[in-house]
């Protein structure tokens, strides 16, 4: 067996324990009139005949310990690519011409070679180009970090900075009030962008223990009082699955209950509730439920839920409802590692993006439910038999 080494222009001998040993099989230049003959021939063709003539009087000494080793035959193992080795047989024994019979097996012989070797150079290619992708990964998403966690510094410092300053007159107090709800919002920005840059192709990243999601519904909660109360909104908490804990990265969670709940927010009007539900299901989602963020769980492994226990926790406002173009939106949501067009993208927020594949990565799914005019409801599901 002959295999085609492009870097080097040659065909390169090889046997079933690696590099054939004999020095006397030596290799074949890709570009010599020899291998030229043999891939414009359909099947196996004859070594002696191949080498015939003027043109391969150059080449003879060089196919010789071929045909002194007994080799009488070569077929050219062809690809959609190209050229990817060469089938070289006789008899060093008997020295006998092969029958037409014994063509026609080396044909099917060579065909298969050709698909399995053809298959191994993808394989090969596939893992290079995979092991490039993750070195370039690892560099961008440390780049991302350093300077997510810079920015995330320089608007904590600006935050107490403003929050010094409250204490001055009305008017400016005004100013500030907003350049802090700016500098919150870009907080969150960057957390949703931290959470992201954490997750892996496989889902990895997650920081994993056994929590209890009630808890970290009443932290975020606590933390967006002032959010709450400019609005008057009420924020009702029903737990119905008191000390169930379930496998999760806390801070990740937490990212996804604040986007959900930012997003009902901006939602509702003034005055406005928003109802918070946790609870178990043991049972895959119905109709009612709603659908899949995306139409389909995410690129982690997620899987719809169905066998199984659930946590589920319900977001519903009392808001304005989803308009019907962001429903679609939302219903064929691109995974963010894809390029959505402009009518994927419309309305659609970055915290529910960001919100889906953070659930994803914990193998669960992001389910909401709205009808236009009478407020929205989104359910995060993870898995409790993990």
């Amino acid at each position: 067996l002959y295999l085609a080494a492009g870097e080097r222009k040659r065909l390169e001998p090889f046997r079933d324990s690696g590099t054939a040993a004999d020095q006397a099989l030596a290799s074949i230049p890709l570009d010599s009139v020899f291998v030229r003959g043999l891939a414009e021939t359909s099947g196996p063709a004859r070594i002696d005949e191949l080498s015939a003539g003027e043109a391969m009087a150059d080449e003879r000494e060089m196919l010789r310990p071929l045909l002194d080793a007994g080799y009488s035959h070569a077929m050219a193992l062809g690809a959609p690519g190209g050229l990817v080795g060469a089938l070289v047989y006789g008899d060093p024994v008997a020295r006998e011409a092969y029958l037409a019979s014994d063509d026609d097996c080396v044909r099917m012989l060579g065909r298969v070679a050709a698909v399995m070797m053809n298959n191994a150079y993808s394989l090969q290619a596939a893992a290079a180009s995979k092991r490039e992708i993750e070195r370039f990964l690892d560099v961008k998403r440390s780049c991302i970090g350093n300077a997510s966690r810079e920015l995330g510094a320089s608007v904590g410092f600006l935050r107490s900075n403003l929050c010094s300053l409250e204490g001055e007159q009305a008017v400016e107090n005004v100013v500030v009030g907003l350049a802090l709800g700016t500098a919150a919002r870009l907080q969150g920005t960057i957390d949703c962008l931290l959470a992201l840059n954490d997750i892996g192709f496989d889902g990895s990243g997650l920081t994993l223990e056994s929590s209890e999601v009630s808890s970290i519904v009443e932290d975020v909660l606590r933390e967006m009082i002032p959010e709450l109360e400019e609005k008057r909104i009420k924020t009702p908490v029903d737990d119905r699955a008191p000390y169930r804990n379930v496998l999760i990265d806390r801070r990740k969670i937490a990212i996804v209950i604040r986007n959900l709940i930012d997003n009902a927010v901006r939602s509702v009007a003034r005055g406005g509730v928003i109802t918070i539900t946790i609870r178990v299901s043991e049972r895959a989602p119905r109709e009612e439920d709603g659908v899949a963020l995306g139409g389909s769980p995410g690129r982690f492994g997620a899987r719809v839920p169905g066998g199984g226990s659930w946590l589920v926790t319900d977001v519903k406002d009392d808001g304005i409802g989803i308009h019907p173009a962001t429903m679609q939106a939302l219903a064929g949501l691109a995974a963010v590692d894809s390029s959505p067009s402009a009518g994927e993208a419309e309305g659609v927020e970055t915290g529910l993006l960001a919100s889906r594949e953070i659930v994803a990565a914990h193998g669960g799914t992001i389910f909401f439910r709205s009808d236009f005019g009478q407020g929205a409801r989104f359910s995060v599901w993870l898995p409790l038999d993990v």
